[in-house]
């Protein structure tokens, strides 16, 4: 169960601490996804971090 405070990986949920100046930007992106999930939309995301964030994928190994 996702919400089982027994459960080890629900202490590092409330571990996790952010600065403040990064609350605002994780809450709209959040949002967002929340959104697009209401309206079981389907959006590029792997082509747009391919182009943006170089480190993102590396290329496939030549298979034999």
């Amino acid at each position: 169960m996702i919400n089982d405070i027994r459960n080890p990986d629900f202490a590092i949920g409330l571990k996790i601490n952010l600065p403040p100046s990064y609350a605002l930007i994780h809450r709209v992106w959040l949002g967002s996804i929340g959104v697009l999930c209401q309206l079981e939309a389907t959006v590029p995301v792997r082509g747009e971090l391919d182009r943006w964030v170089p480190s993102f994928s590396e290329p496939a190994p030549l298979s034999d």
